[in-house]
């Protein structure tokens, strides 16, 4: 599918990959940049937009029509079809993409550029595929630089990867005397002028001395070695096709010029991999001058962004055919995959070249190319302790690890020694990829005759196994982090004396926490002799142990090899006291900053990482805020702690929301203002002792928060921040500070605990109830919430429920500790919350039993919700029977799983305290299929974790946006037989200024012949109140019944969806997926009038929370079919309706125009359920239709059969409609425009929203079971849409039934008032 670049210049995604760090203490919104955003920059495309590969089966094919512009195109092409396509897309280019070299694969590959528009690039593509003559067509993949600078300020000039890697060890293991090995620097540019670089510069030997006419062969205009390129005496520019490949030294039209952090990554690339060594000036490289470096330039002087590699191709083209390196270094990639880069690849591997690509900065594991084409080592990124870079991509497709990050390396100067060159930190894997390719190339140079395979092998062999001091990545970093030393004696340098080392995973840990230890010692036949201290093992021999520390302190870790050289380091082990208040006192001076809270990054979440024993809880947290300004009343923070996983915020553990008007800011920059906020329940300490404290913001209108941080060195390791749609480490992003977040924890036996009871636990309205906290020990102050609207402050209590129903009431007892940290004391609360459950019911009142079930219909082994709607009880028995299987149950309202097929009854008894009853029966009132046999569903349930990605003009890109983009869709691939009945979505986000009346369609469409949606074939409407009741009760899931369910006679593929309307005050947003491996091509999104999937919109790996319910046997459908008592009626005169005659209905619903309909069936005395029979009444004459729509098995919704009425004469008849017949007729839906109430059920008050147009009269009246009318009012629409209130607070617990009568139509809701 064509990827839309434009599309990705305006939709204005975050830059991908980039690792950026300040150095500043006060830090403004604009220097914030993202270590590991998932998204790209405006200008970031995956793809060229005008130009596309196309690989001939012949290779005559394509050098019979090349031309080099539109006047020889006009000569070329001829009345052949390829011709022809290439005309109608406006081709004004096609040559060989690889130049005419040797490898007639290769050769067979051409490059068409274009001018004609994004649709007929797509249409080419399309077109040349369908031709014989085509082995494949292709877009052009633009890849981008896999680093950025890091920590500018830093000039200690450190290079730790030379240690760790063992490089150092390695100049005295070399023992080879070869010629240097050829590395190319496929890059940006290199600057060849640097002054640690030109002596390593590779000399074309083939364009250097004089020609036969006395001439510099350097620049005599001739290609003198004959391999395609003209006087490329050190490396050539792919992108500007000239001889020149160092960065712009001048500033060009756009204002591009080399400098530190411009246009220096190539060269940044080429000291690591080849830097002069032992020259004295600036760094030292890991190959140690046994290689030489070919600059290959790929990105235009002139370039609309410097950080994409444009030219990659055929950079990569002359690096193999041109220069014919021995190493091929890519820095740079994307989620575009090219099977002519492959292609390409295969030519070079199979002349014994070696293919090195950095794995990417989205710290993730989606594949990047090229680092996961064949025949290419993919690197990842570690740092000086051998930890993963935060933001490091990683996967089991990975090949090795290699230092990236800090990497201090060579790039261009200023001013005047722009040329001259300079030296700064960038971070990622761009660094991590040419110090691999380094080594290769000093493998090599040890031994010329290795094979790449066997270059290969060497790395990941003789590498340090990483995956002990990274949790959680286990394999998926590669083999290990390089080890040079090791590499060069495998190829046969010279073995050194052994020597002694070790990395410890952690060197802070808390008691009984795991520290591992990874050994780097070097030599052969070593013995190990472990020491510690304070440890659960006092000794070991083990390679690399992992060992606990039982005491705190500082506790020495000592290992010697071979019974001598030794080495020794020291852990800092925490201890734990039964109350602490964790990071206070402060361990540095407080600051203050405008990314604390509300800024221009739109920051919404912070947090501080925090280890402590799992036999204690957090009480609460204490958070010092600078400015904590309240837009509105309701203006609030949410409080959080999460697990820790994977060294970030991983699983909510608890959520508290605060308003912003509770909290006490002071002001000032330099002072805490602490703010204790306790947990009415403590939240234990997870399993693996490890997690965040923090809390989310919205950016509410008038909002304003900010808190302070403090600074110490190392700070800002231990803090996150919620960055670019990711957490990220303050530190990686340049706040080097960590939060004043400072948790409240105790042991569990330092709280409040004991029982409680109420008395009785069944209760009348009116009664009196006790409630007994006083055995609950080491309380000091008791809060009870009874849930009737009265609390109280005592350990015991009495009070007195009006209104029947169940509550929860709960007692929060309080204990307060002082705890003391050095000299400060900390007055604290230490909280416990204890509940129990009362049920009350109005005595004076019969029970009346009543509920419903969350869907009549389900596979085994799904579960059922059965809501109670009882009034006026409060014991419950179940019986839900079929056959011998029966299911009992005295919750309130169960949740059943049901493992046997059939049809069950159900049957509920009720009681009251004094022992009234009251049963209802639904007689095969639910079917439960065969889980694969009858119901099912597809991409549902949906994963726990959802997000959704943001858009640059705001909204997302899964709802309303500011690109206008509204249609969205998911494709499913179904077998012949299918039928799909229902969609599902989950959502995100809802709101509508009327939200009955605002709506999104809800669409399945076929597939098209371009594999995008097609036709629509079924459609729904769904309006925003529906939505935003999925939110507030079903976590955002929403079922979507098709009005018209759809039946795939073959295997085939459909589309589900749904469009917004984009009017004033609606906002919606369905989530997404996480990003994840084999997402983005399933969900679309129409920009404009073409259809586009997520990974070519936007290069979004995920997919939508849409899901589909289906069932494979087309038998299910329901049939709808009825009979009426006739078919000529005087007006008033009734018309029995009988639908006894559908087939597989579960659900009946009547449609009437002009009539009023009344369900019959459903006795409140014997509670038989029989919705099939009904009675239409008509108040004026003339012909009418009456529709039968029926819902069946696993949603199918089928609207049939319809027959027409003729009603005579002219006086309108007043008719009376039954207790049995309003009730029944809550269940349908009678009236097009319906009427919604909430809240339902409730204490009295309900809000009626009446909908029809300006002067229409309306009826509201209330009834209850026994036919007696309790209200009634008169209303006179004033407009389209308007809230009426009804009060029942003056009537008994109860069911009622609500009417909303509008002319002869009427709509029966039923009220429960609890």
């Amino acid at each position: 599918m064509k990827k839309n670049y434009f599309v990705k210049g305006v939709l204005g995604l975050m830059l991908a990959g980039q690792v950026f760090s300040a150095n500043a203490q006060e830090l403004s919104s604009a220097q914030l940049v993202p270590a590991n955003t998932p998204h790209q920059s405006p200008d970031e495309k995956p793809y060229h937009d005008d130009k596309i590969f196309v690989k001939f089966r012949q290779l005559e094919t394509g050098t019979a029509i090349e031309f080099n512009g539109k006047s020889e195109r006009a000569k070329k092409l001829k009345d052949d079809k390829i011709s022809k396509a290439l005309l109608k897309a406006d081709a004004r280019l096609m040559r060989q993409a690889a130049g005419k070299g040797s490898g007639n694969g290769v050769a067979r590959i051409f490059q068409v550029e274009l001018d004609g528009s994004v649709s007929s690039v797509k249409q080419l593509i399309s077109e040349l595929k369908a031709m014989p003559e085509v082995e494949y067509a292709e877009l052009v993949p633009i890849y981008q630089i896999h680093a950025a600078p890091s920590d500018p300020s830093y000039t200690g000039g450190s290079q730790y990867s030379l240690n760790i890697t063992k490089a150092v060890q390695s100049y005295s293991s070399f023992n080879a005397t070869g010629a240097p090995i050829k590395v190319a620097i496929v890059d940006d540019a290199v600057l060849t002028s640097h002054t640690d670089l030109k002596a390593n510069i590779w000399s074309n030997p083939g364009e250097t001395g004089v020609d036969a006419s006395g001439k510099d062969k350097a620049s005599n205009g001739i290609d003198d070695d004959n391999n395609g390129y003209i006087d490329d005496v050190n490396g050539w520019d792919s992108a500007d096709n000239d001889n020149n490949p160092n960065p712009p030294l001048v500033a060009t039209a756009l204002g591009n010029i080399a400098g530190p952090n411009t246009f220096s990554h190539g060269t940044h690339c080429a000291g690591i991999a080849g830097a002069v060594t032992n020259n004295g000036v600036g760094i030292a490289s890991i190959s140690n001058n046994k290689v030489q470096i070919v600059a290959v330039k790929c990105t235009p002087d002139n370039a609309a962004n410097t950080r994409s590699i444009y030219t990659s191709f055929a950079g990569l083209a002359y690096a193999i055919r041109g220069a014919k390196a021995d190493v091929v270094s890519m820095s740079f990639g994307g989620s575009g995959y090219s099977q002519a880069f492959q292609d390409l690849i295969n030519e070079g591997a199979a002349q014994g070249m070696i293919f090195i690509a950095s794995a990417g900065n989205n710290n993730n594991n989606l594949e990047q190319f090229p680092a996961t084409y064949q025949h290419v080592i993919s690197v990842s990124n570690t740092d000086e302790v051998d930890k993963k870079s935060s933001s490091s991509t990683f996967g089991n497709w990975v090949t090795i690890a290699a230092p990236g990050t800090n990497i201090y390396s060579t790039v261009a100067g200023t001013g005047t020694g722009i040329a001259a060159g300079g030296y700064t930190n960038y971070t990622g894997t761009s660094m991590s990829g040419p110090m691999v390719a380094g080594l290769a190339g000093y493998i090599k140079a040890q031994k010329p005759s290795l094979t790449p395979t066997q270059v290969r092998d060497i790395i990941v062999s003789t590498s340090d196994n990483v995956d002990i001091l990274n949790p959680g990545y286990e394999g998926l970093l590669g083999a290990g982090r390089i080890n040079v030393y090791q590499a060069i004696v495998a190829a046969g340098g010279t073995v050194l004396a052994p020597t002694v080392d070790f990395i410890p995973s952690k060197v802070s840990a808390v008691i009984g926490e795991e520290v591992a230890f990874a050994n780097r010692s070097t030599g052969s036949n070593l013995t190990y002799a472990w020491t510690f201290q304070n440890a659960n093992i006092a000794t070991s021999t083990a390679k690399n142990p992992v060992v606990k520390f039982l005491a705190a302190g500082t506790h020495e870790v000592t290992l010697s090899i071979n019974g001598g050289a030794s080495k020794s380091v020291k852990i800092n082990v925490s201890g734990f006291t039964a109350l602490d208040v964790l990071g206070l006192p402060l361990a540095g001076p407080v600051g203050a900053s405008g990314v604390n809270g509300h800024s221009a990054n739109n920051i919404p979440a912070f947090a501080n990482f925090y280890k402590y024993s799992t036999t204690h809880m957090i009480s609460g947290v204490n958070i010092s805020f600078r400015l904590a300004t309240a837009g509105s009343a309701n203006s609030t923070v949410r409080v959080k702690v999460w697990e820790a996983e994977r060294g970030i915020p991983g699983r909510v553990l608890h959520t508290q929301t605060v308003k912003i008007s509770d909290l006490k800011p002071n002001g000032l920059a330099g002072t805490l203002s602490p703010n204790y906020i306790y947990f009415d329940k403590p939240v234990q300490v997870p399993a693996n002792s490890s997690f965040y404290v923090g809390f989310e913001i919205d950016y509410g209108t008038g909002d304003n928060i900010s808190i302070h941080h403090t600074t110490y060195t190392g700070s800002g390791s231990e803090s996150a921040l919620f960055f670019n749609n990711s957490w990220q480490i303050n530190a990686q992003v340049g706040a080097r500070w960590t939060f004043a977040i400072f948790p409240v924890l105790a042991n569990a036996s330092e709280y409040p605990a004991g029982p409680i009871s109420v008395t009785p636990a069944e209760a009348c309205v009116g009664g009196q109830v006790t409630f007994d906290g006083a055995s609950v020990n080491k309380a000091t102050a008791y809060r009870w919430t009874f849930g009737n609207g009265t609390t109280a402050a005592t350990a015991t209590a009495t009070s007195v429920y009006t209104t029947g129903g169940t509550y929860l009431p709960t007692l929060v007892a309080t204990r307060a500790v002082n705890i003391t940290e050095g000299t400060a004391v900390y007055p604290v609360e230490l909280r416990q919350s204890f509940t129990k459950q009362i049920r009350v019911a109005d005595c004076a009142q019969e029970p009346v039993a009543g509920f419903e079930v969350s869907a009549l219909s389900a596979n085994v082994g799904s579960a059922i919700t059965f809501t109670n709607t009882t009034a006026n009880a409060t014991s419950y028995e179940w019986l839900i029977s079929q056959g011998s299987t029966k299911i009992r149950s005295t919750e309130e309202s169960p949740v059943v799983t049901f493992k046997t097929k059939g049809k069950y009854d159900v049957t509920l008894v009720t009681r009251n305290p004094e022992g009234d009853v009251s049963t209802s029966t639904k007689k095969q009132y639910i079917e439960i299929f065969t889980a694969g046999q009858d119901c099912g569903n597809v991409d549902f349930p949906f994963p726990a974790r959802l997000t959704t990605f943001g858009t640059g003009a705001g909204g997302t890109f899964s709802g309303h946006n500011g690109y206008g983009i509204g249609t969205y869709a998911k494709s499913f691939d179904l077998a012949a037989g299918t039928v799909v009945s229902k969609a599902m979505f989950n959502i995100a986000t809802a709101a509508a200024k009327v939200p009955a009346t605002s709506f999104i369609t809800v669409n399945v469409w076929n597939a098209g012949l371009n594999g995008t949606p097609g036709e629509v074939i079924s459609s729904v409407k769904v309006s925003y109140t529906k939505m935003m009741q999925a939110i507030a009760t079903n976590g955002g899931n929403m079922e979507v019944i098709l009005d018209q369910p759809v039946v795939l006679s073959v295997d085939s593929r459909i589309y589900v969806g749904f469009a917004v309307n984009f009017i004033a005050g609606d906002n919606m947003a369905v989530a997404s997926k996480l990003a994840g491996p084999n997402m983005g091509e399933r969900s679309l999104a129409l920009y404009g009038s073409t259809w586009y999937t997520l990974k070519d919109l936007v290069s979004l790996s995920t997919d939508f929370a849409i899901g589909i319910g289906t069932f494979d046997n087309i038998d299910k459908l329901p049939i709808a079919n009825f009979t009426t008592s006739a078919t000529t009626v005087a007006v008033g005169e009734s018309i029995k309706l009988d639908a006894s005659q559908s087939k597989k209905a579960q659900v009946y619903n009547w449609q009437v125009s002009g009539g009023t309909v009344t369900a019959m069936g459903e006795s409140a005395a014997s509670a038989v359920y029989d919705p099939t029979k009904a009675a239409v009444v008509f108040s004026k004459a003339g012909k009418y239709t009456i529709t039968l729509v029926v819902m069946g098995d696993c949603g199918a919704k089928v609207a049939m059969k319809t027959i027409e009425v003729e009603v005579t004469g002219t006086t309108p008849v007043a008719t009376e409609t039954s207790v049995e017949e309003s009730k029944a007729a809550g269940i349908t839906d009678l009236i097009t425009d319906a009427s919604l109430v909430y809240p339902n059920p409730s204490t009295g008050q309900y809000n009626v929203v009446l909908k029809g147009v300006a002067q229409q009269q309306v009826v509201v009246s209330v009834w209850d079971l026994t036919g007696k009318e309790v209200s009634r009012k008169n209303v006179t629409l004033n407009s389209n849409s308007e809230v009426h209130q009804v009060n029942l607070g003056n009537q008994p617990v109860g069911m009622y039934l609500l009417h909303v009568t509008a002319g002869n139509k009427v709509q029966v809701h039923k009220l429960i008032k609890k």
